[in-house]
């Protein structure tokens, strides 16, 4: 059995062939994911938009730029009441319009960091 496996002999280029056909296969599939990436960076990058608007209505709508001009404009009545003003602000807070925000931000930013990757490893292989 032993003596079947002695006689076989490998090409002299196998090594290059097969660290070729991984190059390849990895610079194939950082492409399919750059695809699916750049997609849901632009529909991301799309929403932020409305999601900025949004945004500035919640704040409008909540009150908050009303404590916030009182914190800035009148020192000495924010200093004796600073802990009332702080939670009004923090009452205001539209938080579901800065959390849809801030997750739009954050989607964006982590597919651009694979948008790089996969774009580093496409042109490296190439």
């Amino acid at each position: 059995m032993n003596n079947v496996f002695l006689k076989v002999n490998k090409p002299e280029n196998l090594d290059s062939l097969i660290y070729t056909k991984i190059g390849e296969e990895r610079k194939r599939k950082a492409k399919v994911h750059l695809m699916y990436t750049s997609f849901v960076s632009v529909i991301s990058l799309g929403a932020l938009v409305p999601a900025l608007t949004y945004l500035f209505h919640g704040f409008s709508q909540s009150g908050f730029y009303e404590y916030f001009s009182l914190l800035i404009s009148d020192g000495g009545t924010a200093l004796s009441s600073w802990k009332e003003i702080l939670l009004s602000l923090v009452e205001s807070l539209p938080v579901l319009e800065v959390s849809a925000f801030l997750a739009l931000v954050l989607v964006l930013l982590a597919t651009t960091k694979y948008i790089v990757r996969d774009t580093r490893t496409i042109y490296q292989l190439a």
